[in-house]
């Protein structure tokens, strides 16, 4: 059958509609609308944003005899954030233990940006100076990896607790301690002077991974074990205990694998 005037339309805006609805990067208006929306504008005496060409931003199909337009909009690429949070005294940074070598492998992936920074306080890592240091880096928790190794695991730990609300994409604690050791440095750096919120804490990120070498000298797996028992609750969390590994002065692969799949995620 024949189908004329305002059948036509009705179908040409059903159509459309549909495909609306199945493509978050596609809206649709109308050249009534764009013309009305145009004309307020120059009465007003301001342009408030000239026309791009058509295939730089966007583009503009138009059906024949129809008053509907469909403006296509590229998808939008977010680059991944990867703030490197260093153990005590490793300044300057890019020249301490694995940090170079893992920033400079991360950032061969497409859409990731892991820049190295020295911190302040470097040899005490006070958590009153580093904490708020970090949380300025922060910028987009939802596509954000903090990486913290040993004092900077400890910075990590606590930075879990205050980001419950609005989660990082991920954590990666390496070496990490629950306690002070017994240590005075350790002591007077802060993070040791009051109970974990371990509930807060598995709520931070959306996946949390915890590294710790068996042969650890200066931090006993004994912590990491208990840190995986409080968080062994949450389905996101993963211990992963590494024989004969120290206290990671070296570069190991399988923190790269880690953080690939954090970032496909």
């Amino acid at each position: 059958s024949n189908i004329e005037g305002d059948d036509s339309s009705f179908i040409v805006r059903a159509f459309l509609l549909t495909y609306q609805l199945l493509s978050s990067t596609n809206t649709f208006c109308t050249n009534k609308e764009q013309a009305r929306r145009s004309s307020e504008i120059r009465e007003r005496g301001t342009l408030i944003q000239k026309p791009l060409p058509p295939n730089e931003s966007f583009d503009l199909f138009s059906f024949p005899n129809s008053d509907i337009t469909w403006r296509h909009y590229p998808t939008i690429t977010t680059t991944m954030k990867v703030i490197l949070i260093p153990g005590m005294g490793c300044t300057p940074v890019a020249r301490s233990n694995w940090y170079a070598w893992f920033a400079k492998e991360m950032n061969k992936r497409e859409n990731v940006d892991c820049d190295l920074q020295n911190f302040p306080d470097p040899y005490k890592c006070r958590e009153s100076i580093w904490l708020p240091h970090v949380e300025k880096l922060v910028e987009d928790p939802e596509y954000t990896i903090v990486v913290g190794h040993s004092s900077g695991a400890a910075c990590a730990m606590r930075l879990l607790e205050k980001t419950a609300e609005k989660p990082l994409a991920g954590c990666i604690l390496v070496a990490a301690a629950h306690t002070d050791l017994g240590d005075e440095d350790e002591r007077l750096s802060e993070y040791f002077n009051r109970p974990w919120d371990w509930n807060r804490m598995a709520q931070g990120a959306s996946k949390i991974v915890l590294f710790h070498g068996t042969d650890d000298h200066l931090i006993p797996v004994k912590e990491a074990r208990y840190i995986a028992d409080q968080l062994s609750f949450a389905s996101h969390f993963e211990f992963r205990e590494m024989a004969d590994k120290s206290h990671f002065f070296e570069p190991w692969s399988e923190i790269l694998d880690v953080m690939d799949s954090i970032v496909k995620e």
